[in-house]
């Protein structure tokens, strides 16, 4: 999982293993920062992206 700052740039994020697209997700929420967006990557395949208000677009590309 790779961070957005304010101005749109990926920033270093988390790394865990997950079974699904939506086991990642789950994963993911609890470490979303307040009023920024992420993205979820699996390998160079991007499962999804978190909007700044934490709602998850699956198969966002």
């Amino acid at each position: 999982m790779y961070h957005v700052d304010g101005g749109g740039r990926l920033r270093l994020g988390d790394t865990f293993l997950a079974g699904t697209d939506a086991e990642a997700a789950a994963r993911a929420r609890p470490l979303l920062r307040d009023g920024q967006g992420a993205e979820l990557w699996d390998g160079g395949r991007m499962a999804g992206r978190f909007t700044r208000d934490h709602e998850f677009l699956p198969g966002v590309s």
